[in-house]
């Protein structure tokens, strides 16, 4: 006949006591294992990120650098037809560094916690028409109509740079992937205080798919416009974290071959 274990309750609870201690070992080395796993993920997305940007830095300025070589080298020869042409392109190649490295200083900035929102009433037709007055050139040069519809008198309450910048980089982002002829338009209307922005244009569209990743930073892609314009798809990120900010969201509707439109709705609630 079996004898009875000669296990004390002391016993006993120095078992269950490792045990325990067992346990949180293994969770505290899972938790580092998670912590480890995304952290990777971060660097590579900040690499690629990078990568990205940095190539779309270059290709504008190799642009510059070339128009700057022909004007220098053939001045002289050159009629007054020829020397606007290439100056031309110098400013285009310009504004698209100049947009780009304001983004980046943006970004940077959200990622410091250096953005403090200054929301006041103001005239969101004004608003409007500022964005349009910026950007009517480049829909000139494309040949497509940019239009705003916003009533005289309808006034918001929202931050005047934060809305500024989200409708610019929308704005630049619609002109891009539109074909001459075609329309972008800024929309606005109140939602009891709060203030919906609608940025429409009939331009190449995409698929759902590549809609849901538009503001995930390890998805960005660098994808030419319809004039073979450079694009990082950091405009849409940065407007995405300025929403954020604004307690406010954004939200794509796009079909392929009939455009996309960008709702922008900005939360009057400080």
């Amino acid at each position: 006949m079996l004898k009875p274990t000669n296990f004390s309750v002391a016993h006993g609870h120095e078992y269950f006591g490792f045990n325990n201690e067992y346990t949180k070992l293994v969770h505290s080395l899972k938790k580092e294992q998670e912590s480890n796993r995304r952290l990777r993920e971060t660097n590579y997305s900040l690499e690629r990120f990078l990568t990205i940007i940095a190539h779309d830095l270059r290709a504008p300025y190799n642009t510059m650098l070339g128009y700057s070589t022909i004007l220098i080298e053939n001045f002289e020869s050159f009629n007054r037809n020829k020397i606007k042409e290439c100056l031309v392109n110098l400013q285009k190649s310009a504004k698209t560094n100049y947009q780009l490295t304001q983004n980046l200083l943006a970004w940077s900035m959200i990622q410091r916690g250096d953005i403090k929102l200054d929301k006041q009433k103001l005239n969101l037709k004004n608003l409007i028409d500022q964005v349009i007055n910026t950007y009517e050139n480049m829909a000139e040069q494309k040949g497509i109509r940019l239009i705003g519809n916003c009533p005289d008198t309808l006034a918001g309450t929202l931050d005047k740079n934060v809305a500024i910048s989200v409708l610019s980089n929308l704005v630049v982002n619609a002109l891009k992937y539109t074909h001459k002829g075609g329309i972008v338009e800024i929309k606005v209307k109140k939602i009891n205080q709060d203030v919906l922005f609608k940025v429409t244009d009939t331009g190449i569209g995409m698929f759902p798919s590549v809609a849901r990743n538009l503001f995930k930073l390890n998805r960005i892609t660098s994808t030419a416009g319809t004039k073979n314009e450079s694009g990082t798809g950091l405009g849409l990120i940065l407007c995405k974290e300025l929403m954020h900010i604004h307690r406010g969201e954004i939200q794509v509707k796009s079909e392929v071959g009939k455009g996309t439109t960008v709702l922008a709705y900005f939360n009057h609630i400080s």
